[in-house]
Parts: structure tokens; C-alpha cells; sequence
């Protein structure tokens, strides 16, 4: 983990890196939307940690798994915790 990113990323949007990578724990994480930039796939996940963030990141096949590379995160918009919580 890029420590100075995960130390920009809490000043800028109140969430860390450690909070971030839970989300991928949540049993109903949804991946709502997908874009490209710079030829990299980049998707966004919304999840239930103690809040519902959103993360940016990457997952690049590596072997037999996958590395997910976290870009940045922040708190869920009202309509992107709605989504969310109607996906359950």
C-alpha cells in the first residue's frame, strides 16, 4: 500500500485504505459502474463497512488470483448508498 496516497486519500476524502479494502469483504458489495482510463479497466465498489464508501480500483490477473489495486476512496453519495441498500 502507498502509504503517502492512503494519508492524501483521509485528507481529501475521510477514508483510508484500510476502511477502503473491507468493502470487498461485504457479502453485498455491488460494482455499479465501469470506465476506462488510460487503457485500464477501472470499476467502483459500494459496500458496508461501518459506512458505506465507495472505492475506485483495479484488479489485474496475477497466477492463479487477482491483485486489487485500490485508487481512491470517499463516503457514498446519497444516491450511491440508495443504490446500495436497493440492491440488497
Amino acid at each position: 500500500m502507498d502509504e503517502s496516497k492512503d494519508r492524501a486519500n483521509i485528507v481529501k476524502h475521510g477514508v483510508g485504505f484500510d476502511e477502503a479494502r473491507k468493502v470487498f469483504s461485504d457479502p453485498h458489495v455491488i460494482v455499479p459502474e465501469d470506465r476506462v482510463v488510460e487503457d485500464e479497466e477501472r470499476l467502483h465498489a459500494i459496500g458496508y463497512v461501518e459506512r458505506v464508501p465507495l472505492v475506485v480500483h483495479t484488479i489485474r490477473e496475477e497466477g492463479l488470483g487477482a491483485i486489487i489495486r485500490i485508487i481512491s476512496a470517499r463516503k457514498a453519495t446519497p444516491a450511491e448508498r440508495q443504490l446500495y441498500e436497493e440492491s440488497d
